[in-house]
């Protein structure tokens, strides 16, 4: 007869840094354009931009500036945090490279700088049609973006090695905008966390275990006057018939101050559809100056006027360790960092919020909690640090100091439940398909649950199964009672493009037919995986309860 004993959670660790920056969102504040994650393209556009072979991106072996500030350990099976005297800030000198166009011969190449040939490695041979093309690695010639070395935008962007750390946090090329007085709340979309230009997944994942396994824990912001809720009519998710009498008369209730609907009327994505959006999905270039200066009115205009008609508030609990604080209700306003060149927010934002259409359509609906969420996370781990700090600059907590974490005890923080940790070299594949069933009711998972993965595999080729990275868990499926599958949900919001990368053992597809409670999730993001490979790829597993 089979044991009903349940599974005894293991010791937790001492220090967990989980988490990668996401690349869409890290490449979209650098450019200032919104990006289409969906794209077959966007790999090669992740590749130029992010100065990192796609393939490498996503393994901590490689030390990509997705894990900057983290590298493996000495043992490597786990991260740790590069000490602040070990980071370095790459300037324009250190990013040049040099001319190869005279090189005739292997002998040449000693002229350029590499004196030890036949020590370098090479990265790739390939004979082609009697010629062999070979790729160097000559790592002397030319310095690249790594996890310790990043130029100073990406320093204060996204990460928590700031050069002046005692003056109020603005990313570069962003503003803190209130959103509150440009956005309406549409209950028809879904509004799933997606992470941003910082490696806190492990607190994205967190946050959208407790929303989907409970989400009546989830506060949600409150306005002082009933008028800015919108009305029935304008309260669809779908574009409105006539997009030229839509932006040139925006309607009364999405709640917009006179600058914002000023600027809303005249920016240069109010364009049509076909004409303000191109390509691989970016902001069209070809705006006129009238319309360039009118978009800049909406980013330079002093939304501060409107803050405090928005706000959250939300406890927090202390579970000691680092990333931790005392218990404590966190309030928050509305205001939220926003690139300057095209106005998206460059952190956590909503899923409603993060799809490939144009602004008019996108940006101004949903429910903003994730962000608040996010803010109030960083307000409650910075407030101690800068209790002599005015209340502007306690608004504006630096986000980049919820770089890597601990998500099975963020959890625990959001619901005040205690943390439980299966790890998975412990386990057999079955039994830890044992512990998600446990947890589920009808397929989907009730009490809050994450996974991470390890931080190093040579499976971890692309954005869909990442080193070093959080997974919400949200339930198990077994189709036709064959196969049974762990589902997980991307704090990206994002699964690999069709084609570029393969994993075995992955559905990325998921419908009804194959697990039910998809309907109720935006899809983005949310994959099935055999248990034989969950328990291949993933460290652990972590439970709230």
């Amino acid at each position: 007869m089979a044991s009903s004993k349940p599974e005894q959670p293991d010791s937790p660790p001492k220090h967990l840094h989980v988490g990668a920056i996401n690349p869409f969102a890290l490449v979209e504040a650098i450019l200032g354009r919104k990006v289409d994650w969906d794209e077959a393209a966007t790999p090669l556009l992740l590749s130029s931009i992010l100065q990192t072979d796609y393939e490498e991106l996503f393994d901590m072996r490689f030390n990509s500036v997705l894990y900057a500030g983290s590298r493996l350990n000495e043992r490597g099976d786990a991260a740790e945090l590069i000490p602040t005297k070990d980071m370095h800030t790459l300037t324009e000198h250190d990013l040049v490279t040099p001319d190869f166009s005279r090189v005739e011969k292997l002998g040449d190449l000693a002229d350029m700088g590499l004196k030890d040939l036949q020590d370098i490695k090479v990265k790739h041979a390939i004979m082609s049609n009697g010629n062999l093309r070979l790729t160097l690695e000559p790592r002397t010639l030319g310095k690249t973006l790594r996890s310790s070395q990043v130029t100073t935008t990406l320093r204060e962007l996204c990460t928590p090695y700031r050069m002046h750390k005692k003056e109020e946090w603005t990313p570069p090329n962003g503003s803190w905008v209130d959103i509150s007085a440009c956005y309406r709340q549409d209950a028809t979309m879904f509004t799933n966390p997606v992470q941003g230009a910082v490696a806190n997944s492990w607190l994205i994942a967190a946050l959208m275990s407790v929303a989907w396994s409970d989400p009546a824990t989830i506060e949600h912001c409150s306005r002082r006057s009933s008028s800015s809720t919108p009305s029935p009519s304008t309260s669809s998710a779908y574009p409105p018939s006539s997009f030229s009498s839509y932006a040139s008369s925006p309607s009364p209730s999405m709640n917009l101050c006179t600058d914002c609907r000023a600027g809303f009327q005249n920016a240069s994505y109010l364009g049509s559809p076909s004409s303000a959006w191109h390509g691989a999905g970016g902001w069209y270039s070809g705006q006129s100056q009238s319309q360039s200066q009118s978009q800049s009115h909406i980013q330079g205009h002093d939304h501060r006027h409107k803050a405090g008609e928005c706000s959250l508030s939300v406890k927090l609990y202390s579970k000691g360790g680092d990333m931790d604080a005392p218990t404590s209700t966190v309030t928050v306003n509305c205001e939220l960092p926003t690139n300057n060149s095209s106005s998206l927010l460059m952190y956590c934002r909503p899923s409603s919020m993060d799809v490939m259409r144009p602004a008019w359509q996108r940006v101004w609906g949903g429910d903003i909690w994730p962000a608040l969420y996010e803010k109030a996370f960083a307000k409650w781990l910075t407030s101690s640090s800068s209790s002599s700090s005015s209340e502007q600059q306690h608004q504006h907590p630096d986000l980049t100091q919820t770089s890597y974490g601990d998500p099975v005890k963020a959890m625990a923080q959001l619901t005040d439940k205690e943390p439980q940790y299966f790890f998975t070299a412990r386990r057999r594949a079955q039994d830890l398909l044992g512990l998600v069933r446990t947890h589920s009711f009808n397929l989907r998972t009730i009490y809050p649950t994450v996974a991470w993965t390890r931080p190093t595999d040579a499976t971890f080729r692309g954005c869909t199964l990442v080193g070093n990275m959080a997974y919400s868990v949200l339930g198990w499926a077994a189709p036709q009672e064959r196969k049974q599958y762990v589902i997980l949900r991307h704090p990206w919001g994002v699964t690999e493009p069709e084609g570029v990368t393969s994993y075995p053992g992955l559905v990325a597809a998921v419908d009804a037919k194959f697990w039910p409670p998809i309907e109720l999730v935006d899809r983005n993001g949310v994959f099935a995986i055999e248990k034989a490979v969950f328990k291949e790829y993933f460290a652990g597993m972590g439970v709230a309860k």
